[in-house]
C-alpha cells in the first residue's frame, strides 16, 4: 500500500480529516507542482472511493431492509407482550393490596370492639407482612413498566399509538375490575360486624328487625346531659351504632341530647341500663362519650359553646358524622360505614381515616388536612389549605376558591380526580394517570410532559399540585 493509499484509508476510517490528509500529502511532496498534482489526484481518488462505499452500503440496505423490518416488528411484539404482562400483573397486585388492606382494617375495627383472638392476631401479622410484600412487588413492577414504556417509545409514532391504545384498554379493564372487587369487599364489612354482634350475644334469642343490630325486644327513650364547659378543652366521642351531629349554640354549657335504643331479651330500667353499658363523663378537661356496646344504638346531638377546643375526636362504626360551626386546633375523625360532612369549621389540622363513606367539606378554613379512605368520595369546596389525599377507591373533587398558597397532594388507585383553582395564581403541577388521561382547561400555562406551570407574577402565592391516579382520569381547570 502506497503512502497515498494509506492516507485515503485513514480518511475513510475517520482517523484524520480531509484537510489533514492534504497537509500530509503536501508535506511529502518535493515541489509545489507535484503537491498540486498529488492533491488533485488524492481528492479525485477519495471521491471515487467514497462513491464506491456509498453504492455498496445502498445495495446492502436494499437486500437487508425486509429482514430488518421483520426483526424490528418481532422485537416490538416481544416488548409489547412483556409490557402487557407486567401491566396486568400490576393490576392484580394492586387488587390484592386493596383487599389485604380492607381485611386488615376489619381486624382493626374488631380490636376496637373486643380483644383479638390469637387466630385474629396471627391473621393481622400475616396481612401486615403481605401488604409490605405486595407494596415492594408493585414498586418493582412499576419500574419495569416504565422501562418497557421507554422501549416502546423508540418505535414509530403510529406503532406506539396502536400498542399503547390496545394495552391501555386491556389493563384499564383489569384496573376497573379490581376497583369493583374492592367495593364488594367493602360492602361485606357491615355483615361481618353483624356476625360479630350475633356471636357476642349468642345467649339471646334474635330475629331480624329494620335496625342496625337486631334483637327480640327494644326500648326507646330520650335523655339529656348537661356539663359546665368552662374547663372542658377536649371532646372524645366513640359510637358503635348511630349518627352524631356536633354544632355550636349560644349558651356557655355543653348539652348532649340522646335518642337511645336498648336491645335485649329482658326488660331493663332505661337510663340505668344505658349508663351501665355506656360512658358519658364531663368531670375533667375532656368530655367523654363512649357508646360502643352492641346493645346500644344512639342518635346523638352535641351542642357546644362557640369557643376554640384543643381537640375534637370522633370514632364511629355504622353511622354518619355531621360537624357544623366549630372551632378546634385539631379535628380527628375515624369513620366506618358512614358519610361525613363538615361545614363552617375552623381548624389548624383535620385528620380523617375512612372506610366505606363519602366526605364533604364546605365553607371551612382548615390549614392542613390529612385524608385517608379505602372506599369513598371526597368533595372539598371553598377555602382550601394544604391537603394530602390518599384514596383506594373513590373520586376526588376539589374546588379551591382562595388564592393563598397551598400544597395539594392527591392520589387514588381507582377513581377520577377533578381540581379547580383560581385564575390569577402561580401554578406548579405534576399530574399523571397510569391508565387514564389528563385533561386541563387552564389558561396561560406551559406544559412539558406531566408538568404544568404558570407564572403570573411575584406578588401571587404558589399553588403546588401533585396528582396521580392509576385507573382514573384527571381534570384540571381554573
Amino acid at each position: 500500500m502506497t503512502e497515498k493509499e494509506r492516507i485515503i484509508e485513514l480518511v475513510k476510517n475517520n482517523v484524520i480529516s480531509m484537510d489533514e490528509a492534504l497537509q500530509l500529502l503536501e508535506a511529502a511532496a518535493k515541489n509545489d507542482h507535484q503537491a498540486q498534482v498529488t492533491s488533485n489526484e488524492f481528492i479525485e481518488e477519495y471521491k471515487n472511493a467514497q462513491k464506491d462505499i456509498e453504492e455498496k452500503v445502498e445495495a446492502s440496505q436494499l437486500t437487508q431492509t425486509p429482514a430488518t423490518d421483520e426483526q424490528e416488528e418481532q422485537a416490538q411484539q416481544v416488548i409489547q407482550e412483556k409490557f402487557e404482562q407486567a401491566s396486568e400483573e400490576l393490576a392484580k397486585k394492586q387488587e390484592a393490596l386493596v383487599i389485604a388492606k380492607q381485611r386488615l382494617r376489619e381486624i382493626e375495627i374488631f380490636a376496637e370492639l373486643d380483644d383479638l383472638t390469637e387466630d385474629m392476631k396471627t391473621q393481622q401479622a400475616n396481612l401486615m407482612a403481605k401488604i409490605d410484600h405486595l407494596e415492594a412487588e408493585i414498586e418493582e413492577l412499576s419500574i419495569e413498566i416504565d422501562i418497557k414504556r421507554q422501549e416502546m417509545r423508540q418505535n414509530t409514532q403510529s406503532q406506539i399509538k396502536k400498542m399503547v391504545e390496545d394495552t391501555t384498554e386491556q389493563v384499564t379493564k383489569a384496573a376497573k375490575n379490581f376497583g369493583e372487587e374492592a367495593k364488594k369487599e367493602g360492602k361485606n364489612l357491615q355483615k361481618t360486624i353483624m356476625s360479630y354482634v350475633k356471636d357476642w350475644t349468642s345467649n339471646f334469642d334474635m330475629k331480624d328487625f329494620n335496625v342496625s343490630v337486631p334483637w327480640v325486644k327494644s326500648q326507646k327513650f330520650e335523655h339529656q346531659y348537661q356539663f359546665d364547659a368552662t374547663d372542658i378543652d377536649k371532646i372524645e366521642v366513640k359510637i358503635l351504632n348511630g349518627n352524631i351531629k356536633v354544632e355550636t349554640h349560644p349558651q356557655d354549657n355543653i348539652i348532649v341530647d340522646l335518642d337511645i335504643i336498648l336491645y335485649g331479651k329482658e326488660e331493663l330500667d332505661n337510663i340505668a341500663a344505658f349508663e351501665s353499658l355506656s360512658t358519658i363523663d364531663g368531670a375533667t378537661d375532656k368530655l367523654i362519650i363512649n357508646m360502643m356496646n352492641p346493645r346500644v344504638a344512639v342518635e346523638t346531638l352535641v351542642k357546644v359553646p362557640a369557643k376554640v377546643f384543643s381537640e375534637l375526636f370522633i370514632d364511629t362504626i355504622n353511622g354518619d358524622v355531621d360537624l357544623k360551626d366549630l372551632k378546634a386546633k385539631e379535628v380527628k375523625l375515624s369513620s366506618k360505614n358512614g358519610d361525613n360532612e363538615v361545614a363552617n369549621i375552623t381548624a389548624d389540622l383535620l385528620v380523617y381515616d375512612g372506610y366505606n363513606g363519602d366526605f364533604k367539606i364546605k365553607a371551612s378554613e382548615i390549614n392542613d388536612i390529612d385524608y385517608h379512605v379505602l372506599n369513598g368520595n371526597l368533595r372539598y369546596v371553598d377555602q382550601v389549605g394544604n391537603l394530602k389525599v390518599d384514596a383506594v377507591n373513590g373520586d376526588i373533587v376539589i374546588t379551591k376558591t382562595n388564592s393563598e398558597g397551598s400544597i395539594i397532594n392527591a392520589k387514588t388507585l381507582s377513581g377520577d380526580i377533578k381540581i379547580a383553582v383560581p385564575q390569577m395564581t402561580n401554578l406548579e403541577i405534576e399530574a399523571e394517570s397510569t391508565y387514564g388521561e389528563v385533561h386541563h382547561r387552564l389558561n396561560n400555562v406551559n406544559q412539558t410532559g406531566s408538568h404544568i406551570g404558570r407564572q403570573v407574577d411575584g406578588e401571587h402565592d404558589l399553588i403546588k399540585l401533585t396528582i396521580a391516579s392509576t385507573s382514573g382520569n384527571i381534570y384540571l381547570k381554573d
